[in-house]
């Protein structure tokens, strides 16, 4: 049996949210420094961590980078407590999170191309926020394309060969019965 299902399906989501679920230490109420969390706290508690880690990024004192981590992971967390709460994660989102790990390799290449060629070409024309603004949907777009691509033509296409090898080993290893000795 091959082990990828069809894209979106709903196993392969339950599967993702229980990883989800299963990295989370919270108990199932969620409970965050002591008090109980609603939806809407959980909301809030994701933007509170994230403005605050991108306030310490841009105030830029050496010191707050030992903090940035720290605010990052809250708001992870926050973000994870989110999703644990929902009753269905979007298709879309188990479509990310099916090809998350070539969105990881092939990131690098796209913001290492497309963001200086932004900022150069944009530079004198719009802020440094607003550049960030338009670079970051550009890459992850862009990683988000390579990766589906990676997919489909070199990852489906090397599980299949590496499939066929080990079934041809396998037969090939099959005990065969030898000619009895002529002694």
């Amino acid at each position: 049996m091959h082990w990828r299902r069809p894209y979106g399906s709903a196993a392969r989501c339950s599967r993702w949210r229980a990883t989800i679920l299963s990295t989370s230490t919270s108990s199932t109420s969620c409970r965050f420094s002591g008090w109980g969390c609603s939806r809407t706290s959980r909301t809030g508690l994701l933007l509170l961590f994230t403005a605050l880690t991108l306030l310490l990024w841009r105030l830029r004192q050496p010191w707050l980078f030992a903090v940035i981590p720290a605010t990052a992971a809250l708001s992870f967390f926050a973000l994870l407590q989110l999703l644990r709460s929902a009753r269905r994660l979007p298709r879309w989102l188990c479509r990310v999170g099916s090809v998350s790990y070539s969105m990881y390799v092939f990131h690098f290449v796209l913001a290492w191309t497309v963001v200086p060629w932004l900022l150069q070409e944009l530079q004198a024309t719009i802020g440094p926020q607003m550049q960030l603004l338009l670079s970051l949907p550009l890459v992850v777009a862009g990683t988000f394309a390579v990766a589906v691509f990676s997919e489909r033509f070199i990852e489906a296409r090397g599980i299949a060969l590496g499939q066929r090898l080990i079934h041809r080993l396998q037969a090939g290893a099959a005990p065969r019965e030898t000619a009895p000795d002529a002694r």
